[in-house]
Order: C-alpha cells, then structure tokens, then sequence
C-alpha cells in the first residue's frame, strides 16, 4: 500500500537491500572479539579452579569421615582442606563465570559482568595463589611437617610426604592455572570497564558520528555534543524516578528533552544510574536515523549529568493508543508500525546488533505529525555471546528473556509483536496477570499470549503471531517486517 511510505520512508526502504550500517569502528569490533576471548579463557581457568576446591572439600570430608569412625573428631589437615575448599568452591560460583549461561547462583552467568565483581573475584584468587606457596614453599624445603596424633589421618599424611614431590608439581601446576585466571579477570575487568564505546572524561581522542562524518577533538578538549549546563534552560518536569528527573528545556532554541540524574544521590543504585547513563550516551552517539530519537547533546559534569533529546510533541505511543477517540484509522496504525519497524532495523543492523531490551509503547515516542520513534536506550547493548540479564519491562519481554537464558536480537520482535498487540487491539497485555504469572507463564512451547483474535485483518493477526513465537529463530526479522506491512 504504497501511499503509506512518505519520501522518507522510501528513502529507508531502499537502504533496506544495502550493507547495514557500519556505526562501530574496527577497534571496536576487534575489542569486542578479543573480550569473547578472554571470557572463554577466564571461564576455562575459573572451571579448573572450582573443581580444584571441590576436590579439597572431598579429601577434607573423607578425613574427617575416617576421624569421626575411628571415635575421634576433626583436625589438623582435614580442617584446613575443608576451609580452603569451601572458599575457593564458593567464589568460584558465585563472583566469575562458568560454562553454564543462567546458573541462579552464579552472578556473572545471569549477566551481571560487573568490573567490581570480577575485582572481587581477583583479590580472592591472588590472596589462594599468595597462601598456596607460601604452604608448598615451607612444606617443600621442610620447615614446615604435617603432623597428626590420628593414626588414620597420619597415614594419608605419610603418603604425602612420600610423595610431597609429585605433589608439589600438582599444586604448583594448580596454581598456575589460579594465576591464569587471575590474569584473565583483571583483563577482562579492564575490558568490561572500557565497554562504552564513549569513555566520558577520559583522554585521548573522542569521536561521534555526524552523518557521514566523523568528528573529532584531540585529548583534553571537550567533544562536539558536551554542552555548558548554563546554556540549557530547563523548564517544566516531564516525569520522575528515584535517581533520575525528565524536563522539557530549550537549547539554543532549539525545544528538548532532559534526562538528569538527580545530583546528590549515593549508593549502589545511583552507581548503576550512572553506569547505565554512560552506555546511553556510549550508544546514543553512534545512532542517526530518522525513526529513531535525535540525540541533541550531553553534559558530563559529576554532579550534573544530562542527556538532551529531541523533543516530539505528540507524547508517547501509549498515550496516543489510549486517548484517542475515535480509534486511529487502519493506514495511520501500519504507517506507525513501519516507522517503529525501520528504527528497530536500524538497530539491529549495526555490527554487532544493538538490542533494545526495552521496547515499549511508552518508548515509542510521536511526534506533531504522527510520525513515530523509538527512543530510551539506558538498556540497550551491543548483542554479545553471553546476554541472560532480566532487563525492561517484563509484559514486553520475551519467553527466553523471562526464562532468564541467553538471547539475540529476535527479542526485540516479540516486544514489537506485544506493542503493535496494544496499537490494534487498544488492550493492555496480561492486564489481569501480576509479573509473577507472567514469569511462568509466558515462557514455553505452549506459553501464554494476549488473545489475538482482537488484532485484524486477517494478515496482521498473522504477522502478530509470527512476531511472538517461542523459538527466536522462527520470528521474522525487521526487513520482513517491513515488507509484510507494506505489502498489507
């Protein structure tokens, strides 16, 4: 239905059949491979570590087993394998990955790669590695004997001492592989720290696309989008959180949006704020679409940090669904949905991906003409080998994102099935159902989905149901998406 594509948008679908855009730099991509690599070989080293502790906690609990049958109690050495095993086998699970992508227990598994936890992790395996010696060290040149008055516990210690030198290279083997994972880790957490493709504050050269062009401003100077706070003025609040505050302002005359986080907030939420506002702004500079929200400038400053927007007057998709009376023609709704479609194509053309993980119909700002845009990128990020975090709305979020397992860009097109659900239908999804039903009950061959049967015509109720399946790779991509809604 071709009166639905203004000139732009014949614009996009003719960059539809060319090569996605390339917004990340080959430093960038090549960091992004190196980080794959160091994550494999940390999960390598971390493994050996584990079972290194768990077969202390096996040899600890044999002994101590064969005390408590021969009428005694714990000592000595079956203690001191105990301890050590424990430690090691908790950290091991709980602070550094493992080959098992959405392990509860384990943080790094469900995602939570933070440098503050792999620094943790180091620390714990440098301080194993610095006892270990100074133990094999002392055992090895005989200051130091393993001594029981149980003659059970005595008996393994003989054998040890028998053997102290196949032992030794044991153990010193054992802790080289600790070392190398605690190689590993620190480089990793180095990685994970330079993640933003935008270093705020840091030197050296920063850079941010504009158009075709790439601008750039030696080490020290401010970068093109840094704004001087005095120059913006702001003006009336637009919406509220706990550690951040929405206005509408002007820019140079220009009318924007204002996301600052609240000045003065501490604590480790607020240091997750300011995570997530570095990777906004990180992934805001390298986007430049026309469907998808301008990015106007940003101040930096610690105590005054903000992101300037677009402003689009017509309010957010959600508020347009549920105020507009009567129901918005059949053409407008799929006219909106190309729009939604094309930003998200955008996306996801990058290399690598950017997945949304948070596509909503309040995301989905409009502007005075009915045009739409996706916009609120504070939890996107570029696909990755390992992503099982739980970000976003969960009434948008997808059955193996609810499941808590690894997922791909294709969970964006259940949340875009969801949001053109609620465009059609005008009904809010699982209203009924509080998020705990929604967490199990949405995943699964058979999972839960809003009734379709309120989404026409025909095709569209098609393309809904194609949108929202439970296998990623069946769902359609955003250039099929596209066609589909043009060709309705």
């Amino acid at each position: 239905m071709e009166p639905l594509l203004s000139d732009g948008d014949q614009e996009i679908r003719r960059s539809l059949n060319t090569s996605p855009p390339q917004s990340m730099s080959g430093k960038a991509m090549l960091h992004g491979c190196c980080a794959v690599g160091t994550l494999k070989a940390l999960r390598v080293a971390n493994t050996v570590n584990l079972i290194g502790g768990l077969v202390f906690l096996v040899l600890g609990a044999i002994l101590a087993e064969r005390d408590r049958s021969y009428g005694g109690s714990p000592t000595g050495l079956s203690i001191s394998l105990l301890a050590a095993g424990n430690v090691i086998a908790l950290y091991s699970l709980l602070l550094a990955p493992l080959p098992c992508p959405g392990t509860p227990v384990n943080f790094a598994c469900r995602g939570n790669y933070q440098p503050t936890v792999l620094r943790t992790y180091c620390y714990l395996v440098c301080t194993s590695i610095a006892l270990e010696f100074v133990a094999v060290v002392l055992v090895w040149s005989g200051k130091l004997t393993i001594s029981s008055a149980n003659a059970p516990e005595q008996e393994v210690v003989d054998w040890l001492q028998d053997h102290h030198q196949v032992l030794g290279i044991c153990v010193l083997a054992y802790m080289g592989c600790q070392a190398f994972g605690f190689l590993a880790g620190m480089v990793y957490r180095c990685q994970l720290e330079m993640q933003p493709s935008l270093d705020i504050g840091d030197p050296g050269y920063m850079a941010v696309e504009d158009g075709e062009r790439g601008l750039r401003h030696p080490g020290g100077g401010r970068s093109v989008w840094e704004v001087d706070p005095q120059d913006v003025r702001i003006g009336d609040k637009l919406g509220e959180g706990f550690f951040g505050e929405v206005f509408r302002a002007t820019w140079r005359q220009q009318e924007v949006v204002v996301k600052r986080l609240k000045p003065g907030v501490r604590g480790e939420g607020a240091d997750a704020e300011r995570e997530n506002f570095r990777r906004e702004l990180g992934i805001l500079v390298q986007l430049r679409h026309p469907r998808v929200v301008q990015f106007v400038a940003a101040c930096t400053m610690p105590d005054n940090m903000f992101i300037c927007l677009e402003y689009l007057a017509g309010g957010s998709l959600h508020d347009l669904i549920y105020s507009t009376n009567p129901p918005l023609k059949l053409q407008v709704q799929l006219g909106m949905l190309i729009d939604v479609a094309s930003g998200m194509c955008y996306l996801h053309g990058h290399e690598p991906p950017i997945i949304h993980r948070d596509l909503t119909v309040h995301n989905i700002l409009v502007d005075e003409s009915g045009r739409c845009k996706v916009s609120d990128f504070g939890l996107s990020r570029p696909a990755a080998a390992n992503m099982s975090a739980l970000p976003g709305n969960l009434i948008y979020s997808a059955p193996e994102v609810l499941e808590e397992s690894n997922y791909c860009p294709k969970a964006d097109v259940y949340s875009f099935a969801i949001c053109t659900f609620e465009l059609l239908a005008r009904a809010q999804p699982f209203d009924k159902l509080t998020v705990f039903q929604i967490c199990k009950q949405v995943p699964g061959p058979a999972g839960l989905r809003p009734d379709a049967t309120l989404v026409t015509p025909a095709s569209m109720r098609k393309l809904v149901t194609a949108c929202w399946t439970p296998q990623p790779e069946t769902r359609p991509d955003f250039p099929r998406i596209i066609q589909a809604l043009v060709d309705m």
